[in-house]
């Protein structure tokens, strides 16, 4: 909504296009990735995933030399890597990025592929065009 003293209150537009207030609000809800089962499990990496409203979190735990791939992602996606010690490898277009650890990274859309040379955690968020990993959230049904 515009305050009265914005130039833009006065278009007709604005009047039609104003959001109306909430009034009606989703209940809390939160994830306990190791009270609960991972969402994928195969050999070194297990990954946990929960969505919010408007976006979708993978956790992953990997071991040594583990890759995580996206052969048709519709929009970018964030990686966030934790662990300041850690490292990763991040290919787009056959071009290889070292990245350090504690660090957040953007992918673009298309074929990608994120690899933890040494292992560790991995974040990644998605939205909710990304929906083969929509359907393993933990809560899909919220």
């Amino acid at each position: 909504m515009y305050d009265n003293t914005d130039p833009g209150s006065s278009l007709a537009a604005a009047a039609a296009t104003s959001p109306k207030p909430a009034t009606e609000f989703a209940g809390v809800e939160y994830a306990r990735f190791h009270d609960m089962p991972p969402a994928e499990e195969s050999v070194g990496v297990r990954t946990w995933v929960t969505r919010g409203q408007n976006f979708v979190l993978a956790y992953s735990e990997a071991s040594t030399d583990c890759r995580f791939e996206r052969s048709a992602q519709h929009d970018e996606f964030a990686v966030l890597s934790p662990d300041p010690a850690g490292r990763l490898e991040i290919e787009v277009d056959r071009k290889v990025t070292a990245v350090p650890g504690a660090s957040r990274v953007f992918m673009p859309p298309g074929k990608s592929m994120v690899r933890l040379p040494a292992g560790g955690r991995l974040i990644r968020l998605f939205t909710m065009h990304a929906t083969d990993v929509v359907a393993l959230c933990s809560n899909a049904q919220s």
